[in-house]
C-alpha cells in the first residue's frame, strides 16, 4: 500500500506559479505601501512648513520649489522676472553612460539644499567673471531668504 503526500507532479508547476505570483504580489504591495507612505511624510512636511509660515529651501523638491514659485506668482508676491532666477535651480538634467539621457523621475522627487546650489552657482560665476549670471544668483538667494 502506498501512502501519498497530497504532491502531485501534475500539480508541482501550478503551485511553483502560485508562489510566484504570491511573491510578485508581495513586492508590489510594499512597492504601493512605500510609495503612499513616502507621499503621506511629503504631505505632512508641506502642512507643517503651511502652518509656520516658512519655507525650506534647504530640504525641498524641486516640484516643492515650482510649487511655491506659482503660489507666490499668483498671489503677486513675486513677479515672472523675479521668479526667472530660482526657475534655473528646478531642472535637473542627468546624462548617463554614452551621453543618454537618464530617467529624472527619482531626481525630481529627491530633497535637496537650494541654498547650497545657488552658493555653488554664485560661486562658478564669479570665478568666470560672469557678474550678469552671478547677479541674478544673488537675487534668487535674496528670494529665499526673504521667504
Amino acid at each position: 500500500m502506498k501512502i501519498d503526500g497530497g504532491n502531485s507532479y501534475l500539480f508541482a508547476g501550478q503551485q511553483a506559479q502560485m508562489k510566484n505570483a504570491a511573491r510578485t504580489n508581495d513586492q508590489a504591495s510594499f512597492k504601493t505601501v512605500m510609495a503612499e507612505e513616502s507621499h503621506r511624510d511629503v504631505g505632512k512636511e508641506s502642512a507643517a512648513r503651511a502652518e509656520t509660515g516658512q519655507t525650506d529651501f534647504s530640504h525641498m523638491t524641486r516640484q516643492e520649489l515650482r510649487d511655491w514659485m506659482n503660489e507666490q506668482i499668483r498671489s503677486g508676491s513675486m513677479s515672472l522676472d523675479q521668479s526667472s532666477s530660482l526657475v534655473a535651480m528646478t531642472a535637473a538634467i542627468s546624462v548617463g553612460p554614452e551621453g543618454a539621457a537618464v530617467d529624472n523621475a527619482r531626481i525630481q522627487n529627491e530633497r535637496v539644499n537650494f541654498f547650497d546650489i545657488a552658493q555653488n552657482g554664485l560661486d562658478f560665476y564669479l570665478s568666470r567673471g560672469d557678474l550678469n549670471a552671478a547677479e541674478k544668483v544673488r537675487e534668487a538667494i535674496d528670494i529665499m531668504k526673504r521667504a
